[in-house]
C-alpha cells in the first residue's frame, strides 16, 4: 500500500484532525469505494518526542 513517501503517490494517504470539541456526523461508506487499507477509526494521542538519528537504526 502506498503510503505517500513518493511525491508521484501524492494524496494516496490522509490523516483528519479535528479539534475538540468539533461537532462530526456519521456517514456510510459509499458502495464503490475500495475498502483496501481502509483502517477503522482510531483514538491518537500526540505527544511531542526528540528523536536523534542513530546509525544502528539503519
Amino acid at each position: 500500500m502506498r503510503w505517500g513517501f513518493d511525491h508521484k503517490d501524492k494524496g494516496c494517504s490522509k490523516v483528519f484532525y479535528f479539534p475538540e470539541g468539533t461537532e462530526l456526523h456519521f456517514a456510510e461508506m459509499p458502495e464503490d469505494f475500495c475498502d483496501i487499507g481502509v483502517l477503522p477509526e482510531l483514538d491518537v494521542d500526540i505527544e511531542k518526542h526528540i528523536s536523534l538519528y542513530n546509525e544502528c537504526d539503519i
